[in-house]
């Protein structure tokens, strides 16, 4: 038997271990419920709603999620990048030169580190908005240097 159960805080799967791999190896008719053990994984999740949208987010509020390596990374990078501009006094050309990137995409990723400290900080806990992505982030780049402007800028977007 199996079975998929989606409470206020958690969803529970239950099945067979024999069957599971079964059907992970697409073997048809190995289901059955012939006294083998049966096991549970849970997973946490929160619900989220966004506008008429209403989404289920694995994770829970009280555990530490794991961040979105992809824009912890952009972050790292953004801040390597300002680091080089105010404490080597380099140029934005020169930085572009040596990291073999085009000046456009060293503007925008500088442009990162004027987030506003809660969404820098939501973005490497992990408690960020699913939504909110490198390509997105990255498009977004021309957002409002003003943070509570930039609050209303990503919850709309």
């Amino acid at each position: 038997m199996s079975r998929i159960s989606v409470l206020s805080d958690h969803v529970a799967i239950t099945t067979q271990p024999d069957a599971l791999a079964a059907w992970i190896l697409g073997v048809t008719g190995a289901e059955s419920d012939d006294g083998q053990s049966t096991m549970i994984i849970t997973a946490p999740i929160r619900s989220q709603q966004r506008g008429q949208e209403m989404r289920l987010v694995f994770g829970s509020e009280d555990g530490l999620l794991n961040g979105n390596t992809g824009l912890v990374r952009l972050l790292a990078r953004a801040y390597a990048i300002r680091r080089s501009l105010f404490d080597d006094r380099m140029t934005i050309g020169e930085i572009a030169e040596a990291k073999d990137l085009i000046p456009s995409y060293v503007t925008r990723l500088v442009r990162l580190t004027f987030l506003a400290p809660d969404i820098t900080a939501s973005i490497l806990s992990g408690r960020h908005d699913p939504d909110l992505t490198v390509s997105r982030l990255m498009v977004d780049t021309r957002f409002p240097l003003d943070w509570n402007d930039q609050r209303r800028f990503f919850a709309s977007a």
